[in-house]
């Protein structure tokens, strides 16, 4: 990404500093530590569960894999009940949300991993953090009911 004078590569990079410059990072120090450590453990259980069952259309590897790497990501529901439940950071709607949004939406709500949604179900902290997303974005809301749907 070229924007002016800058040149920032790398997509969680990229991401960062589209966030910052919109106003979508937490104002916190504490806030930014924890988003880089979710935003790191979110890269690290995507690209491995997206791998298998996309690339190398293996739903079943996929789902043997989730089943043993979803105990960590599950670990988020106490990362979101210790900053009070509503937004990850605690401090206001930021680019972390955004992202474990994305990630909770493209496994367990999406129709192309319908075996996936009983899982979310079992976990009513993330599950109302997702929801409360959509209420309290209703572009993301509104994107998610127009796109097209694709495999990824």
């Amino acid at each position: 990404l070229t924007d002016g004078d800058r040149t920032v590569s790398n997509t969680p990079a990229i991401a960062y500093y589209l966030a910052n410059k919109h106003g979508l990072l937490p104002e916190s120090a504490d806030g930014h530590v924890t988003t880089i450590c979710v935003i790191d453990h979110l890269e690290g259980f995507k690209t491995p569960w997206f791998t298998k069952f996309f690339l190398t259309s293996n739903p079943e590897g996929a789902r043997e894999w989730f089943d043993v790497a979803s105990a960590t990501f599950f670990k988020f529901e106490d990362t979101l009940a210790a900053s009070g439940g509503a937004w990850f950071t605690g401090e206001k709607f930021t680019y972390v949300d955004i992202a474990v949004f994305e990630l909770l939406h493209d496994i367990f709500v999406r129709p192309v991993t319908p075996d996936y949604a009983e899982d979310l179900n079992a976990h009513a902290t993330l599950k109302a953090f997702h929801g409360a997303v959509l209420t309290h974005s209703p572009g993301i809301k509104a994107h998610l009911e127009t796109r097209p749907t694709y495999p990824l």
